[in-house]
């Protein structure tokens, strides 16, 4: 860890905190938001379904811009480690408690995206059949 600390501040280790705490609630919301859609699909409500996609939409967006400040912070320090960090890649163990935390928040932010992910195959397959968007990972 020594040498991330040397080019990461403990002001920095807050932003990639709120970042990843963000990108993590966005996640959250993306998972709840894909059940609900799941569910007004199972009652045919589509004016429901239409409102949560849109809705989802943009947790997607934020999701998104979450990433992206990500890899410019990364970029801008050109710490690969810290790249691999928080994106879930393999990387060096590093120790300590700040580290600790934003490597919490990735693995809770994969697991619960891959929920989401699970829900949203299984509703694209129904709804499209062999034009899902997951056919071929199917």
């Amino acid at each position: 860890m020594w040498i991330l600390m040397n080019k990461i501040d403990k002001d920095l280790f807050v932003i990639l905190e709120k970042i990843l705490l963000k990108r993590y609630n966005c996640v959250l919301e993306i998972h709840r938001m894909t059940e609900e859609f799941k569910e007004a699909l199972d009652r045919n409500d589509t004016a429901s379904s239409d409102i949560i996609l849109n809705m989802r939409e943009k947790e997607m967006e934020e999701y998104d811009i979450c990433n992206r400040n990500l890899e410019r912070i990364c970029d801008e320090i050109e710490e690969e480690q810290l790249y691999n960090l928080v994106f879930g890649r393999p990387c060096y163990q590093f120790d300590g408690e700040d580290i600790e935390k934003l490597e919490k928040l990735v693995i809770r932010t994969k697991y619960t995206l891959s929920k989401a992910i699970q829900i949203d195959k299984v509703v694209s397959m129904r709804l499209a059949g062999m034009d899902s968007f997951y056919k071929e990972n199917k």
